[in-house]
């Protein structure tokens, strides 16, 4: 189910490696990052949020749910996929270098893009403040982050040519474009060296 659980885990003791995780590479995380942008966007394009009987912000949602999967997903990486200068320099010699800032960008569009739509939440009737302030602060920091990724990726000579990364970057872009035109100023000194 995507979910990094084994069916018939290896016992410790024959001499395979017994968890799952540490055997899964760039590329399964990769697959786990738009496995769940495949969820997000039916919840959110496709009518889920319209079958959701709780709002966004109550924790019984299955917005949270999403939110809290995508959190989880970064948090779960194993340290030799967790994003470094060091481990961005093991993958170049690993020749997975692409596909490593490739996920980190997609882990960080997930992120934009549960946040942003509860965004869109804010005019609604009972919805609190720190829920659209936490979705705002989110947004933003993710889109800093895939903005400093594919800096880093120019830099870095490591070509991200997947269709996807452009998307992504498109994102980014709109809600920084959001920032600069923000009445708030503490948006705007990030926005700016996009």
């Amino acid at each position: 189910m995507l979910d990094g659980q084994v069916p018939h885990p290896a016992s410790p003791n024959d001499g395979q490696i017994a968890d799952a995780r540490e055997n899964m590479g760039v590329a399964a995380f990769l697959i786990r990052a738009i496995a769940l942008w495949g969820r997000i966007i039916t919840y959110l394009s496709q009518g889920g949020k319209d079958l959701d009987p709780n709002p966004l912000w109550e924790d019984e949602s299955h917005y949270v749910k999403h939110l809290n999967d995508v959190v989880n997903l970064e948090a779960s990486l194993p340290l030799s996929l967790k994003y470094s200068a060091e481990n961005l320099e093991v993958h170049k010699t690993e020749n997975t270098a692409s596909q490593f800032l490739f996920m980190h960008i997609c882990l960080q569009h997930n992120i934009l893009f549960v946040s942003r739509a509860a965004m869109s939440a804010r005019k609604q009737h009972g919805v609190h403040d720190d829920f659209f302030s936490e979705a705002s602060k989110r947004t933003f920091e993710a889109a800093n982050r895939i903005s400093e990724l594919l800096r880093e990726a120019e830099q870095s000579r490591c070509f991200v040519s997947a269709p996807f990364a452009g998307y992504c970057a498109f994102s980014s872009t709109t809600v920084h474009i959001l920032g600069i035109i923000s009445r708030n100023p503490s948006m705007k000194p990030t926005a700016r060296p996009i």
